[in-house]
């Protein structure tokens, strides 16, 4: 019983990884249009965008708010990141 949910979960953490990694290459698109516009890697205002629209669905889906903020700042932190390379 336990293996089978483990396993469960196991599959699943496969395709949160691989929809981060299409986010990341999202995030590398948006990098090279803004180093091809000259604009700043960092937007604050799209960052607040983000982390409200992840405090907002965690709540729908009754996650706990810090465990959401946390998660989009580690998102927004590589983003950054890869954008900075881009």
């Amino acid at each position: 019983m336990i293996e089978s949910i483990r396993e469960s979960i196991s599959i699943l953490d496969k395709k949160l990884l691989q929809v981060i990694q299409e986010r990341m290459q999202l995030s590398d698109q948006v990098g090279k249009i803004k180093k091809q516009k000259n604009t700043p890697v960092k937007c604050p205002n799209t960052e607040s965008d983000v982390l409200r629209r992840y405090r907002t669905i965690g709540s729908e889906l009754n996650l706990s708010e810090k465990f959401c903020v946390d998660l989009a700042s580690l998102l927004l932190e590589e983003s950054v990141r890869i954008q900075k390379k881009s």
